[in-house]
C-alpha cells in the first residue's frame, strides 16, 4: 500500500499512470478551500463531522434552505458532487482536526 503517494487503497498503479495530475487536482480544491469564507469553511468543519443538514442549521444559525445553497455552492466550487468528497477534501487541506470530527449534536 502507498496511501501516502496516492494510490488507492489495495491497487497497486499501472503501468502510464501518473501521480501528478491526482496532485495538482488535490492542491488547486486545497487552494479553493483555503479561499472559502470563514462562514463556509464553518459549513464545511460541521459536514466532515458528519451532521446532517437540519443540525448544520440550527448550529449555524441560518435556515435549513440557506445551509443547502451554501452547501451546493461550494460543491459546485470544489467540482465534488458529494459530501464525502467534500470531507475527503477537507482533511486533505488541514481544514478538518481531530477535534472537528468529534462534534457533539
Amino acid at each position: 500500500m502507498h496511501l501516502l503517494a496516492g494510490y488507492q487503497l489495495f491497487a497497486r498503479p499501472v503501468d502510464g499512470w501518473e501521480a501528478t495530475s491526482r496532485i495538482v487536482r488535490r492542491s488547486s480544491k486545497q487552494a479553493i478551500v483555503r479561499n472559502l469564507s470563514e462562514r463556509d469553511r464553518s459549513l464545511v468543519r460541521l459536514v466532515a463531522a458528519g451532521l446532517t443538514n437540519v443540525q448544520i442549521s440550527r448550529i449555524s444559525h441560518i435556515s435549513e434552505g440557506s445551509m443547502k445553497l451554501h452547501l451546493a455552492r461550494i460543491l459546485e466550487q470544489l467540482n465534488v458532487t458529494n459530501r464525502v468528497q467534500l470531507a475527503v477534501i477537507a482533511t486533505e487541506s488541514g481544514l478538518v482536526s481531530p477535534a472537528d470530527l468529534q462534534i457533539v449534536s
